[in-house]
């Protein structure tokens, strides 16, 4: 399972190469026939996996709907560095009557896009200012959320592919906003 990978920092692997498929297959080799397979032992070093988290995020008390308003937050990375292929990617902000996020259904306003990858246990702090929707009243919650899946094209895993450990990527303020 998933946390042997995590314990085990090289695993060896046999790679079998196969040519001319089904014994006397396709090319005809004759006496040579029986020299179609190579086996190479191939070691692999495994890594551990990137796990982005927000870590920490504040909002004010109260903001009037239609005005603006400043939370800032702290993403960390709890696993190995990003690969750098995967060295970019967005933080979404939205506001949710609970504290269950609900990228489908609460309301998103606003993002930042994070460059440069992170080292593993390093970390980034950032802010936005934001609108409050005209159409909301009454408390809610402050959501940001890291390298989301199944968000802008993202796919399953979000751009930052953390094997398993996407579903920690959110957290809301401690305490709710009045709008």
């Amino acid at each position: 399972g998933g946390q042997l990978v995590e314990e085990v920092d090289l695993l060896r692997e046999d790679l079998d190469v196969v040519s001319d498929v089904g014994g006397s297959g396709v090319v005809q080799e004759f006496k040579d026939e029986g020299n179609n397979v190579l086996a190479v032992s191939v070691a692999i070093n495994l890594a551990t996996p990137p796990d982005l988290q927000v870590a920490a995020v504040t909002a004010p008390v109260s903001v009037v709907a239609g005005q603006n308003f400043t939370l800032s937050y702290q993403v960390i990375n709890a696993g190995g560095d990003t690969p750098s292929d995967q060295g970019s990617w967005n933080d979404l902000v939205y506001l949710s009557k609970d504290r269950f996020l609900d990228i489908y259904k609460d309301s998103y306003v606003g993002y930042v896009s994070h460059a440069g990858g992170m080292l593993s246990g390093g970390n980034y702090d950032a802010s936005l200012t934001v609108t409050a929707p005209r159409n909301l009243e009454g408390s809610y919650y402050v959501f940001v959320i890291t390298d989301p899946a199944r968000a802008w094209g993202a796919g399953e895993t979000g751009k930052v592919r953390e094997f398993g450990k996407e579903q920690n990527n959110a957290t809301a303020a401690l305490q709710p906003i009045l709008i």
